[in-house]
């Protein structure tokens, strides 16, 4: 079977480890148009065949537009929110079954993405979501029965050995896009409250960026602040923290769906306190510590895990089993038998 995977311009690169396991069986092109730095301030890089369309009045002033010369039995295009660039896709490769994988999670609709989503839904022969929530999604738009198909944890995650949770001080980790609806704000206030000794280490940028290290400055703990660190580099930063911290609130405009640092932190056998968003409660229930997007909640959590330490190596436990379901074998899984089922069938 020949193979065109499309990645998006918003899409990590190592989402490509498991379509690349599948060349050990199948003929794979794998093209992104850009290389991924976060925060909607990539390099644009004419890379495998994309020019640049320039749109004054899109998010980034240009669509990456892709033509294919060859035609494929399967062209996968891969989490892709981002509509003009999907009708560019569809419209210049030539393929004979086409499945997309989606991350949108929130319902819009306006007059140009009703067009667009007729022309998509026409093309498309499979649509599947990140998680539940972009596979309702996905059918809401697309009136299309979806699967699942979740993102993988790259190998380099997964920690072997225990955690030293006995040690005099203990370290929260926070990461991901410095903005109110990530829980900038009530980061800052768990701190200003919570009374245990211990050290804190954030990567990330965003709008709130200043707000934060404000607050740290003028505060007496004790912090490490990375700034944008790049994806492949995030295990070492996984590997330095104990308790990881996801506080996402849901907004009108954005829902956390598969919440990608909970389970990379679980991997790397960080115990998981997050705020119940969207999906995160379904996913992660039992093998994290799922909280209201409450101050004193959070706090208590913590309080009782500083108290009993014993408690975090069995928690640390579960979230590194429940990690090893994502890992890009058990996707593998997945994908294969989505291909078997919907594509091979077709192709002759």
């Amino acid at each position: 079977m020949k193979m065109l995977v499309v990645g998006h311009m918003h899409s990590n690169p190592q989402n490509r480890e498991v379509f690349q396991m599948l060349m050990e069986e199948h003929e794979v092109k794998i093209t992104y148009p850009k290389k991924w730095i976060g925060e909607f301030e990539e390099r644009y890089f004419d890379e495998n065949g994309f020019k640049k369309i320039k749109f004054p009045f899109t998010k980034n002033g240009y669509i990456p537009f892709l033509k294919e010369k060859d035609e494929y039995d399967l062209l996968w295009i891969d989490e892709e929110p981002y509509l003009p660039q999907t009708y560019f896709i569809l419209k210049n490769v030539r393929y004979k079954k086409s499945i997309l994988r989606g991350a949108q999670n929130i319902l819009k609709r306006d007059f140009f993405r009703n067009i667009l989503y007729d022309f998509v839904k026409k093309r498309v022969d499979l649509f599947v979501g990140v998680g539940e929530g972009s596979k309702d999604v996905l059918e809401k738009i697309f009136e299309k029965e979806s699967k699942i198909v979740p993102l993988h944890v790259p190998d380099e995650f997964f920690l072997n050995e225990d955690k030293n949770f006995s040690k005099e001080r203990l370290t929260l980790g926070f990461a991901g896009r410095l903005e109110e609806s990530k829980g900038v704000f009530l980061l800052i206030e768990i701190l200003k409250n919570f009374k245990y000794d211990f050290k804190i280490k954030i990567a990330g940028k965003g709008k709130c960026e200043k707000n934060l290290i404000e607050f740290l400055k003028s505060s007496k703990i004790e912090f490490q602040f990375l700034g944008y660190v790049d994806h492949e580099k995030m295990k070492d930063f996984y590997r330095d923290v104990d308790i990881f911290l996801n506080l996402s609130k849901d907004t009108p405009l954005w829902k956390e769906q598969q919440g990608r640092t909970i389970i990379e932190a679980m991997a790397s056998k960080c115990v998981v306190i997050s705020t119940k968003s969207f999906d995160i409660e379904k996913n992660y229930k039992g093998s994290a510590i799922i909280v209201d997007y409450d101050k004193d909640e959070i706090i208590k959590n913590l309080n009782a895990l500083f108290e009993n330490r014993e408690k975090l190596y069995e928690i640390s436990e579960l979230g590194n089993r429940k990690a090893k379901k994502f890992s890009r074998f058990e996707i593998l899984k997945i994908v294969s038998g989505i291909i078997k089922e919907y594509v091979k069938p077709f192709i002759g």
